[in-house]
Parts: structure tokens; C-alpha cells; sequence
């Protein structure tokens, strides 16, 4: 069963629009990892996050269909991979339960 566990909001400039990563990691897991990696003085963070089959960031928003009372995931992510992000990128983890199965 998949499930997207934490959303993970990135920007590299100020000026640039956010982007949106989902994992499969809890979201404890990823602060106390980020926070353990800002301790250590080092500039990246290895996160797993769901990927398309071209190893793109799974977007969410755009393969979901919202019904009254549920939604329909159309294109599910192909796998999750771990991707190294800077975490001076990083500006908002947020906690999340999504089933990529049963909705």
C-alpha cells in the first residue's frame, strides 16, 4: 500500500514558485533528519520522495480527480527514489495521510 506520509515545499531563490515533493517517510523522521543533517553542518538532505517513470517529481495535483465525497488518484507515482536536496531549499515539511490506493 502507498502512502504519501509528508510533503516536502522547496525553493531555491526567493523569486522561484515552490516545489512540491511527496515521500513516503514520516514526517518526524524527516524533521529529526534534516535537523540531525543542520547539526552536522552539512548542505544536503538524501529524502526518498515519489517519482514519475522519468524519475520527475510525482505531482499530485495534477493526476487527482476530486469527487464530492472522495477522489480518484489517475496516474499513480511509478516508484520513490532517495533525492539529495539542499536543505537551505527546504522551507516547509508538512504532515500528511494520503492512500494512493484506497480513496
Amino acid at each position: 500500500m502507498e502512502r504519501i506520509n509528508s510533503i516536502i515545499y522547496c525553493r531555491r531563490f526567493e523569486k522561484d514558485s515552490e516545489t512540491i515533493a511527496y515521500s513516503p517517510a514520516k514526517v518526524d523522521e524527516v524533521a529529526n533528519l534534516i535537523e540531525a543533517k543542520k547539526t552536522n553542518n552539512e548542505i544536503f538532505v538524501c529524502l526518498p520522495v515519489f517519482v514519475t517513470s522519468t524519475y520527475a517529481f510525482y505531482d499530485l495535483d495534477a493526476n487527482v480527480t476530486y469527487g464530492s465525497n472522495s477522489y480518484i488518484v489517475n496516474n499513480k507515482p511509478a516508484n520513490f527514489c532517495k533525492f539529495y536536496i539542499p536543505i537551505k531549499d527546504i522551507t516547509l515539511v508538512q504532515e500528511a495521510d494520503i492512500d494512493l490506493d484506497n480513496h
